[in-house]
């Protein structure tokens, strides 16, 4: 490659001594030792030793420069499925089925709540009550301030099977009905007929907690046998709740 730019330039030289009007070179000249050198060179397609001078060399440009700019490739090369594409799907199915299983869980736990308070109300309703309760004397009913349905049962039982049956009205007449029994039988009122719900009430006044027992039970009797009102489960359920305590109120009488 030094050889030929050498030689290139030597006869550049020549051409300007030539065309410059000098005398002739001498077949030892420079020049002629380099014009010799190109024309023994066959891989030189820019030389022409004919002309003696510079061939011009038509350049094709490659196939693949047509499409240099485009974007198929580009295209091409995002189209191409990946092994993050499946991954990233596999993670997405997981995580609606972790919070569907989530989801199953948590209504699970809440059924079993609720099943859970419906047993401890059942519980409640069906023990044993911690007072012995003796046999009641159908003429001392005759001395309530109200008219008893007929029952073959005592009165806290007719209670019990009223309110397992939905019948919550006739549930809390039971109730009162026994609570004003008992307390007559432990001598902390004297039944008699035609004695209202507030004597019994004042006749309470040295014995405060069972009065305010009795108070709650008896306002919501008279809203059911005076006043005609539809008594709720949970209305009642709170009468029947403190009856445990009604009955530790009454062992301290005795």
């Amino acid at each position: 490659m030094i050889l030929h730019v050498v030689a290139i330039a030597c006869w550049a030289c020549g051409c300007l001594i030539v065309g410059a009007g000098g005398p002739e070179p001498d077949q030892e000249s420079p020049v002629v030792t380099a014009r010799e050198a190109l024309r023994a060179q066959s891989s030189m397609p820019w030389y022409d030793p004919d002309q003696d001078s510079i061939r011009r060399i038509s350049v094709k440009p490659p196939e693949d420069d047509v499409h240099r700019q485009s974007r198929w490739a580009a295209d091409a090369a995002s189209s191409v499925p990946t092994d993050e594409q499946p991954v990233s799907l596999f993670w997405r199915i997981m995580q609606v089925l972790a919070w569907i299983t989530l989801a199953a869980l948590l209504v699970a736990v809440m059924w079993l709540l609720v099943w859970a308070a419906g047993r401890l109300d059942r519980s409640r309703l069906t023990e044993d009550k911690t007072v012995d309760r003796a046999k009641v004397d159908p003429e001392r009913m005759e001395d309530l301030p109200m008219s008893i349905p007929p029952t073959d049962r005592d009165l806290l039982a007719a209670a019990r099977a009223c309110y397992e049956a939905g019948d919550y009205g006739r549930a809390i007449i039971y109730a009162y009905a026994y609570q004003l029994m008992e307390l007559d039988q432990h001598h902390a009122i004297q039944l008699s007929k035609g004695k209202t719900n507030r004597q019994y009430l004042r006749e309470l006044r040295a014995k405060p907690r069972l009065r305010e027992l009795l108070r709650d039970t008896m306002l919501v009797f008279e809203d059911v046998f005076f006043g005609h009102h539809t008594l709720s489960r949970p209305q009642f359920q709170r009468c029947w709740d403190s009856l445990d305590e009604f009955h530790q109120q009454l062992e301290q009488l005795t």
